[in-house]
């Protein structure tokens, strides 16, 4: 707004003084209708906080269903360790069983020698 031009016309119809005030005023009063917020402007801005809230709301039932999920995995993740216990047990149970087997065939092997050794003896004597 033109606040000299508008003075300008004022003082047509106005004291100089008068003029002047109106003028001021006038000027003041455009300005504040600039800086107001309209009906329009209202409407747009409850629109896209109807929008954040809803929003909102799809990103707390987002972050409730992740929660769910974390649950489920945390008890996922529970029994699987209880499985890798039991599965570290029977590896154990395994390991010691290996080791006694080893432990016959040992012997196993030791008899079989004596029966060798027995046996060309036998032989030798047979050859005699």
């Amino acid at each position: 707004m033109n606040t000299y031009k508008l003075y300008e016309q004022l003082k047509a119809a106005f004291p100089k003084e008068s003029a002047e005030a109106l003028a001021h005023v006038l000027s003041e009063v455009a300005e504040e209708i600039q800086n107001t917020v309209t009906k329009q402007d209202f409407a747009e801005l409850k629109a896209t906080v109807h929008e954040l809230a809803e929003a909102q709301k799809r990103t707390d039932a987002t972050v409730h269903e992740l929660a769910e999920a974390q649950k489920r995995t945390d008890v996922a993740i529970e029994r699987l360790t209880e499985a890798q216990k039991r599965t570290d047990a029977t590896v154990d149970r395994l390991a010691e069983a290996q080791g006694r087997t080893e432990e016959r065939v040992g012997s196993l092997e030791a008899a079989v020698d004596r029966l060798v050794e027995g046996q060309n003896r036998i032989d030798a004597t047979l050859e005699k």
